[in-house]
């Protein structure tokens, strides 16, 4: 908390578009846009997400720059973490296929070992003991 923000703490509530059809700001006045198949606003600022002009309730940090910031701030973080966590489990994925391949090649290796040896005894085998 490097400000005294607590950013794993939600402080806003949604956006607000209201019902009717067709594209509307967010009544919030917080410059995100929402239409039926677009949507926009300010950078960093997700539309469907918090929106930084409902703040709420004592929970407003003074200006909408502010909560602005507060909530893209909040957001990536989110994603942040959410990207680590997605790496750390890339990291051991990768770790357990690259054991299981080994895993696989000396089975193979095993198998083809085992063929060997029984093509050698079929070999050694009397004709009238082989089978067609």
């Amino acid at each position: 908390m490097p400000n005294g923000y607590d950013y794993g703490e939600q402080r806003h509530g949604p956006h607000d578009y209201g019902d009717e059809p067709g594209t509307h700001d967010c009544k919030h006045e917080c410059g995100c846009w929402m239409g039926p198949s677009r949507s926009g606003g300010p950078a960093g600022v997700d539309q469907f997400d918090e929106c930084p002009g409902n703040p709420l309730p004592g929970m407003s940090l003074g200006n909408l720059a502010a909560n602005t910031d507060f909530v893209i701030t909040r957001r990536v973080r989110g994603i942040l973490a959410r990207m680590n966590t997605a790496e750390d489990r890339v990291r051991r994925t990768s770790k357990t296929k690259t054991k299981l391949a080994e895993r696989i090649r000396e089975l193979e290796l095993e198998n083809s070992n085992l063929m060997n040896t029984l093509y050698q005894i079929g070999r050694l085998l009397p004709p009238e003991a082989k089978r067609d």
